[in-house]
């Protein structure tokens, strides 16, 4: 689930690295929430969905401009049982999903963090 503002320009690059996920694509779905963007972020998202049919993108506009608040949507849309928050600008590893589903069956475990890769960061 990702909450987006005014990011049309970045979004690609984080989908592209879900695409190339080691799992079936049919096992997961990603959740674009809008907060409010006046760029092109519909258009694109639009636009990733043709070009990533195998994909379960969903968009979904929200007028207020609020991080938690698409959070919260995102996980009342959810379909799945394991939510995964990523930043519009993350990147991730080919086996991201596959790891984490593999460390949350073990006993105990019932959320993780990390690691998403955030390129040309200036922290």
């Amino acid at each position: 689930m990702v909450a987006t503002k005014d990011r049309a320009g970045v979004l690609p690059d984080l989908v592209r690295s879900l695409a190339r996920q080691t799992i079936q694509p049919e096992r997961f779905e990603i959740l674009i929430l809008d907060n409010g963007s006046r760029d092109d972020t519909a258009g694109q998202v639009h636009r990733l969905k043709e070009k990533y049919p195998t994909l379960r993108l969903h968009y979904s506009f929200l007028p207020v401009a609020n991080a938690s608040l698409a959070r919260n949507e995102g996980a009342l849309q959810a379909k799945g049982r394991v939510l995964a928050f990523l930043d519009d600008d993350c990147r991730v590893g080919p086996d991201w999903i596959q790891r984490a589903l593999k460390k949350l069956r073990q006993p105990g475990i019932r959320a993780l963090g990390g690691p998403a890769l955030v390129p040309n960061s200036k922290i």
